[in-house]
Formats: structure tokens, sequence, C-alpha cells
């Protein structure tokens, strides 16, 4: 009788750490597909401003959604531990990775469009990243 439910209770515990992932952390985040039919008609100057505040903004929703799967893992770890019956009800970061997954696709969007628009400033803005390369290599 005890070895059955010693046995049981490790399968429940195994199964529960295999199934409580805890959430996803931002950089699993894939981007979603986003048209980037409104920043055609953008410049290159509000082209670069619109994509240095989407990287901002993608840095702050990372923070948040590695900050909820944080919670969610301790969360999962004290409802195995004290009321292992509510672990199925306990949220995850889903709605955050989903906002994240959408301000990235917007970023892959702009950097089309700037690709496609800015090409003269890309090559100026890529020569200028190799020689910040090669200094930071040298020194």
């Amino acid at each position: 009788m005890n070895k059955s439910i010693l046995l049981s209770i490790a399968i429940s515990f195994t199964v529960f750490l295999t199934g409580c992932e805890g959430g996803t952390s931002s950089n699993m985040v894939v981007a979603d597909s986003v048209s980037g039919f409104k920043y055609s008609k953008m410049n290159c100057d509000e082209l670069n401003y619109e994509m240095d505040f989407l990287e901002r903004k993608a840095r702050k929703m990372g923070a948040i959604v590695d900050e909820v799967k944080n919670d969610q893992q301790t969360k999962n770890a004290a409802a195995f531990l004290f009321c292992w019956i509510c672990a199925p009800f306990i949220d995850t970061n889903s709605a955050e990775a989903a906002k994240l997954a959408e301000i990235k696709g917007e970023v892959e969007a702009v950097e089309r469009e700037l690709y496609r628009n800015c090409k003269e400033n890309n090559k100026a803005r890529d020569e200028s990243i190799n020689i910040q390369n090669f200094v930071d290599q040298v020194f």
C-alpha cells in the first residue's frame, strides 16, 4: 500500500514538473506577420524614429514577459507544495507574449521598409557599424 502511494506521488510530481513550464520567455517569442503598409509612406527619418520607439517598446515588453514567466514558475511551485489541485487554474503569460510577438512583427515591418526605401542611409549606417565593430575588436 505504501509503495503504491509513494509511486503515485512520484508519478504525479514528475507529470506536474514536465507539464508546468511556467510560460514563454521573451527570447522564444516569434514575431507575428505584420504588414508594412502603414510604414510605406514614411521617410527615412520617420522610419528610424519609429524603429527606435519599437525597439524600446519591445525591450520593455520582453522584460514584462520574463517577469510574468518567473512569477508563473513561483506560483506553480507553490501550488504543487500547498494546493496542487489549483495548479491548472494559474494564468500563463500568453497575453504578454502575444503583445510582444505583435511588437516584434512591427519591428520587422519597419526593417523591411527601411531596407526598401532607405538603401543609401543603410549603406552609410552599415559602414559606420562595421567601423565601430572593427574599433571594438581592436581595442
